[in-house]
């Protein structure tokens, strides 16, 4: 960061304070300048349905051909478009028009150095901002103002005035014109030729400030492909150019990691249901809090988000009339591995020390696996008159619930997604199969029901999949049933798993998640970006599958959910298995985040996601 007090210190002494303009009163949202050719060129095709090949060279080449007749001085925009190579003067004048736009909308004032241009306002300094530059004054002048720049005494450039910070001149010049001695005068800036080291030779006393401050915690390549690589460093100039490094770092997390992955897939939700002419969308509880959060900033149509409360617990009595046997139950209804004979009862709605004794009779307890009973067919005989029993009065009213929330198969449903059973499920309850999901990711493409989805690989998430969950997470417990109040049918839900400091932690990673929406939003430059899924996921692929041991340290303690809550990070120190494999076995299947669990064992770089699938597929034969 910038060293902002020593900074003041130096101020104080000197009555007129000069400010270099691009990377220091302000920051382009782009990797590199010339970025903006690139978009300046793709926004010409969207516009006018035609290619102006090589722009980017020709653009270069233009400044060259204009800084060469100019003597070497900077050239203005219209002499630079006055010297590019293609077919006819309009042509020229579109993209000069969409270079200008690009140019304001790219840039914002730099937020880390903001205050000390405010500093300098209320010490009531002259304010002095020079710059090398081709764009007019004008141009520039609009820049300064939407950047909150308003307040300065003089504005120097060099294509007005043919001189430049580059080979010094203009410091004299600017000297020279305001009649003041070179003690007078402390210049900022981030070049070290232009802003440092001329300034010096004309004896003005010069602040070097960085060009860039990485500001990224999860900026990693690795998950790019070569075809998205400019436009995912452009997003993390974004990104790097406004995240309040004052926050949280659970706060930053959202920002960088969560923010971006969630815009991308509502821009692409919002989308998909335009172009299928979707009026209404139900987000589903839990995870569908936040998707629906997202959605509605970057809605800009007529179409209808609802949160609707429903969980695999609180639709299966709709599906229960179809059961017959234990045979019928495991074919409709997924049991889990580590479903309990408690969990069990639960889901079926039957509670009580009755219930429990049919299963004591068997000499089986509440810890018991259901799939490790033998005589469960037996024993599902005995509980089936009362699962249907209950099953009746519940179904009864979510099919109310439903009703009353205009719930019906011409509307969508979204949620992160994987296996498509809430949809299933929802199907079969409005016995429609039109209904259409909308998902974050799939396990697989579901033949007999619509589903679509945004990332195109959920084995990539899997490593760290009860990572990724609780990030979306509402914070309310999961739907159990329905029940009437003042005549409207309700929702009852669990209580809340999570601990308070758990809770404040995935608040503040989704109030950064939100905040970058805004933000990104507000800058209105959206439109020059492609952030597609493979952009979008790449900040929780780099702290999912190859977390640093910060990002151990955030999570290990934090627990997730799945029949039993269990630690995200299970494992113990490496010494504790040397000679107990069975325990590094048991406590890595444990832990919610195993990429992280493997982590925090080995602690040095490997890789973990190939060392995960390893152990997974042995897990599988087994």
């Amino acid at each position: 960061m910038y060293k902002i007090e020593q900074i003041k210190k130096i101020i104080d002494k000197y009555e007129y304070v000069s400010f270099d303009i691009f990377d220091t009163l302000i920051k382009r949202n782009v990797y590199a300048p010339n970025n903006i050719f690139d978009i300046v060129g793709s926004e010409y095709k969207k516009r006018y349905g035609e290619e102006i090949k090589n722009f980017k060279q020709k653009r270069k080449e233009a400044e060259i051909i204009s800084r060469t007749k100019n003597n070497a001085f900077e050239p203005n925009i219209d002499e630079i478009y006055d010297n590019l190579n293609v077919s006819s003067k309009d042509i020229s004048r579109k993209l000069k028009d969409i270079e200008i736009e690009v140019e304001l909308k790219i840039c914002q004032k730099n937020k880390d150095l903001y205050s000390i241009y405010n500093y300098c306002i209320e010490k009531k300094k002259k304010i002095i901002i020079v710059s090398d530059m081709y764009l007019n004054k004008e141009i520039i002048e609009r820049m300064l103002h939407s950047s909150d720049i308003i307040k300065y005494d003089y504005l120097f450039l060099s294509n007005d005035i043919k001189l430049n910070k580059h080979k010094g001149k203009i410091f004299r010049y600017i000297l020279n014109n305001l009649n003041i001695k070179a003690n007078e005068i402390v210049h900022i800036g981030d070049s070290k030729r232009g802003d440092f080291f001329f300034a010096k030779i004309y004896g003005i006393k010069s602040i070097l400030i960085p060009k860039r401050i990485n500001k990224l915690m999860y900026y990693k390549s690795n998950y790019i492909e070569e075809k998205d690589l400019k436009d995912y460093n452009n997003i993390q100039s974004f990104i790097n150019n406004n995240i309040d490094l004052s926050q949280s770092n659970y706060f930053k997390i959202g920002y960088e990691v969560l923010g971006v992955l969630l815009y991308g897939y509502a821009t692409w939700l919002l989308d998909i249901l335009k172009k299928k002419d979707i009026k209404k969308v139900f987000f589903l509880s839990r995870e569908g809090y936040m998707l629906k959060k997202a959605f509605d900033i970057v809605n800009d149509s007529n179409i209808i988000s609802n949160y609707l409360y429903v969980s695999r617990r609180s639709v299966r009595p709709a599906l229960y009339e179809v059961i017959d046997s234990f045979y019928d139950f495991k074919k409709n209804i997924k049991i889990k591995e580590t479903t309990d004979v408690d969990k069990f009862l639960k889901d079926v709605g039957l509670e009580g020390e009755k219930y429990l004794n049919i299963f004591k009779k068997y000499n089986y307890d509440l810890n018991t696996k259901i799939l490790k009973i033998k005589e469960m067919p037996e024993i599902f005989d005995e509980l089936k008159n009362d699962i249907k029993e209950n099953a009746e009065k519940e179904k009864k009213y979510l099919m109310q619930y439903l009703y009353e929330n205009n719930f019906t198969s011409e509307c969508a449903i979204a949620d992160i997604g994987w296996a498509g059973s809430m949809q299933k499920s929802l199907c079969r309850i409005l016995k429609n199969n039109d209904l259409a999901g909308f998902y974050f990711a799939a396990i697989k493409k579901i033949k007999d029901i619509n589903m679509y989805s945004y990332y195109d690989s959920y084995s990539k998430i899997r490593p760290f999949v009860h990572l990724f969950e609780n990030f979306f997470l509402a914070p309310h417990g999961t739907t159990i049933k329905y029940k009437k109040e003042n005549e409207k049918i309700i929702p009852s839900l669990d209580e809340y798993e999570y601990s308070e400091q758990e809770n404040k932690f995935y608040d503040e990673i989704q109030k950064g998640a939100i905040c970058f929406i805004n933000d990104f939003i507000k800058k209105d430059c959206q439109q020059f970006y492609n952030i597609n899924s493979n952009i979008s996921s790449s900040g929780i692929m780099t702290l999912g599958l190859s977390p640093k041991k910060r990002d151990i340290d955030y999570f290990k303690d934090i627990h997730y959910v799945e029949t039993q809550k269990k630690k995200m990070i299970e494992m113990n120190s490496t010494y504790k298995y040397f000679f107990n494999i069975s325990k590094f076995k048991e406590d890595f299947l444990n832990s919610g985040w195993k990429i992280g669990a493997l982590k925090k064992v080995f602690k040095i770089n490997l890789p973990y996601d190939k060392i995960y699938n390893y152990l997974m597929k042995n897990k599988e034969k087994e």
